[in-house]
């Protein structure tokens, strides 16, 4: 069986060059389509911000469709694949930082620390470092670790620096 995938203004076009499974509908209601039905062939659409092109991609393949893939399909496609390369390489990055940090490395980045009143003690300076490079980070650390000192550290290297002008916390009521 054949089917054509098509992308225009937002809004995917599935159309099938004959009638598919009730299996193969159900599932691609369960991406996001709906069914515009009419004499010759089954067609749905849904728009993109609610399917995972890859996925359905994936699904019709495996039950053996044949499919046409338009070139503004083509290019989401290529977006997220590059978007997933670069999200590879960020990681392998940071566990590059995270275990081959040099101590010399360390001792200049907590050197321009030296506005700080209170110094960081060598775990939040690492803590503050693996921050700054990688530029997003979660700690989860123990209560009374330093996370809320690590964090106003970052802000202020980043506020000196002239990257950020503000702060927004979260946080819980206590």
């Amino acid at each position: 069986m054949k089917a054509n995938i098509s992308l225009d203004k937002g809004v995917y076009s599935l159309s099938f060059e004959r009638q598919p499974s009730t299996a193969i509908i159900f599932q691609i209601k369960h991406y996001s389509f709906r069914e515009i039905n009419n004499d010759e062939s089954q067609n749905f659409s849904a728009l993109e911000t609610n399917v995972n092109i890859e996925n359905l991609i994936k699904f019709l393949n495996n039950e053996g469709i044949n499919l046409s893939i338009c070139s503004n399909t083509q290019s989401v496609l290529d977006d997220l694949k590059n978007k997933k390369l670069n999200q590879i390489k960020k990681i392998k990055y940071l566990e590059n930082l995270k275990e081959n940090t040099p101590e010399k490395t360390l001792e200049d980045f907590e050197k321009s620390l030296n506005f700080l009143k209170r110094k960081l003690v060598k775990h939040q300076v690492y803590s503050c470092y693996h921050l700054f490079n990688s530029q997003s980070a979660a700690n989860f650390s123990v209560p009374g670790s330093g996370k809320t000192s690590v964090v106003l550290a970052y802000y202020e290297k980043l506020r000196i620096e002239k990257k950020v002008n503000a702060i927004f916390l979260i946080g819980p009521k206590n």
